[in-house]
């Protein structure tokens, strides 16, 4: 399973990136409007500490815009992927990009229908917000079988998590990718208890021993 973070918190990105293999940020809207740098140079960064990809999201809720802007951020590095909400414009946006070369996540996925359109429409990646989604983990699992059945190359992007719990579940369903809010990242790196307390241990016996 991918790992993807869902932040532009610099430290915690570097943190991360010493530790596990990152295959991206995920951003949107709300996050990048939190940054106190220019658009351009929160991206420049991004891509400066880690090696992965960076997914962007458009603004404008029409197809020509949303290409427009699409083509726009995509000349910035080829190590973005657009990311394109669900809708019928969306979809438009999405098969003419795709065409083009230029890869998409499509986003804000609430039903299963919209798995088979985004693959249709030739999405890279498909992203369901499963803390949102009624039953969202059983969603997310006839999502997985869709796709499984079909032989479909879209890949599911596990979004929305709130706890750690919901990392575990989504590995367990064989999703492909995942995305991953700072303060939940943090709890799940986190030291485990018997880990440290055995390390403890194997210590205490190793002075004794010594001495």
């Amino acid at each position: 399973m991918e790992l993807w973070l869902d932040t532009i918190d610099f430290s915690t990105i570097e943190e991360i990136n010493k530790m596990l293999h990152i295959a991206g940020i995920t951003t949107n809207p709300s996050i990048l409007a939190k940054s106190k740098s220019p658009f351009q140079d929160t991206i420049n960064k991004l891509l400066d500490i880690q090696g992965g990809l960076i997914a962007i999201q458009v603004v404008a809720n029409n197809h020509t815009e949303m290409i427009k802007q699409a083509e726009k951020i995509y000349s910035i590095s080829n190590r973005i992927i657009i990311k394109i909400p669900t809708t019928t414009d969306g979809l438009q946006a999405i098969k003419y990009l795709s065409k083009n070369n230029i890869p998409t996540l499509a986003t804000a996925v609430f039903e299963l229908k919209q798995i088979i359109l985004s693959n249709l429409a030739g999405a890279k990646y498909v992203a369901p917000y499963v803390s949102k989604i009624e039953n969202g983990f059983i969603a997310l699992n006839a999502m997985m079988d869709i796709i499984k059945i079909n032989n479909y190359p879209i890949k599911v992007m596990a979004a929305s998590i709130k706890h750690v719990n919901d990392i575990i579940n989504s590995a367990k369903l064989g999703t492909h990718a995942i995305t991953i809010p700072a303060e939940i990242l943090h709890n799940f790196v986190n030291d485990i208890s018997p880990t440290i307390k055995c390390l403890n241990k194997f210590e205490d016996d190793w002075q004794s021993n010594s001495n």
